[in-house]
């Protein structure tokens, strides 16, 4: 919500012309920005930003995030498609992540990228998840206005050709895509 908002302000700064506090309002974003510890730098902006933020935010619920990447300079989506997939990803392993007890909250993120095959896996502990036919079986109530998130990944996943699974083995919860 924060980024949304942070957003939809320097948005509505800039189309009303007052290129001076958008810049002053980008200034002070950036002086908080660079007090919080910048964990990953994959040479990739949009990844980054994304999963600094996540890291960020995991720090702040307990939760150890952890993170094995390398370069993805070269890796070239576009960058509404990075945020969306990686933020429901993390955010989806984050939410069922504190529901665990204090000790076992971590979230593991590969992203790993060589001869052109990016590889993704999030993988964090879980309580037993019911999957069925590649779906995770939602336990809310009325399931139709939930797991939209999800389906964005996947749309987006499936619009560059990547395949992904879901399984729930051993306590643990794994996304894994290529």
């Amino acid at each position: 919500h924060d980024n949304s908002a942070q957003l939809s302000t320097s948005s509505e700064l800039l189309e009303q012309g007052n290129l001076s506090e958008a810049q002053s309002f980008l200034s002070e974003k950036r002086v908080h920005q660079s007090e919080r510890i910048l964990l990953i730098n994959t040479h990739n902006a949009a990844i980054d930003a994304v999963l600094n933020q996540k890291g960020f935010a995991g720090q702040q619920k307990g939760i150890d995030v952890r993170f094995r990447v390398n370069g993805l300079s070269a890796l070239k989506p576009l960058r509404a498609d990075v945020t969306i997939v990686f933020t429901n990803l993390i955010d989806n392993a984050m939410k069922d992540c504190v529901q665990m007890p204090a000790a076992e909250r971590w979230v593991s993120v590969q992203i790993l990228y060589s001869h052109e095959i990016l590889s993704i896996s999030i993988i964090t502990p879980s309580r037993p998840i019911q999957i069925i036919e590649g779906k995770i079986a939602t336990t809310k109530l009325n399931p139709p206005l939930h797991g939209f998130g999800l389906r964005n990944v996947e749309d987006i996943l499936e619009k560059y050709h990547a395949e992904y699974t879901l399984s729930c083995e051993d306590g643990r919860f794994i996304f894994a895509a290529n």
